[in-house]
């Protein structure tokens, strides 16, 4: 990948238009513009105010290992930054139960959730989370039923 195609698959990563990037960056939206057309190739100093601007160190921003992280997982990696290390330990023990096993589940109300994924475990690693996280996973549940319920709905 060029540098101008890891820059604009970056700058869009995080939702940013030239513009809005240019100005966080503190360079002049021409200037970055021409950088991601390939027509001038930026000096270090605005590189690195570029990669500042967009959360990423020099290193990260030539590293293959981001490269091959689709936008998805950058984005759940960009998310996890900010997390403490109890979240993300919760964040991976949720994500280990997402991929054991799946099963149907019914809701109280009788709506069938299809294939939903389950973990078959004898403990519960919610007992120990903060109530924070605990609402975090509740919200998340429910936009996930009510996205599968629009989904239903129409068809798709």
């Amino acid at each position: 990948m060029s540098l101008s195609e890891r820059l604009i698959a970056l700058r869009q990563a995080k939702g940013l238009t030239t513009n809005k990037l240019a100005k966080m960056a503190g360079i002049a939206q021409s200037t970055l513009r021409d950088i991601e057309i390939g027509q001038k190739q930026p000096t270090i100093p605005t590189l690195s105010q570029i990669c500042d601007a967009l959360g990423v160190t020099l290193s990260e921003f030539f590293s293959d290992t981001e490269q091959e992280l689709t936008l998805e997982l950058r984005r759940l990696v960009e998310n996890a930054k900010q997390l403490d290390p109890d979240q993300i330990e919760a964040l991976n023990q949720f994500i280990k139960t997402m991929t054991q096993s799946t099963a149907s589940v019914v809701d109280e109300d009788g709506v069938d959730y299809g294939d939903t994924l389950a973990a078959h475990r004898t403990d519960n690693p919610t007992d120990d989370m903060e109530p924070e996280a605990w609402d975090s996973i509740q919200t998340f549940k429910k936009f996930v039923r009510k996205d599968q319920d629009s989904k239903r709905k129409s068809g798709k």
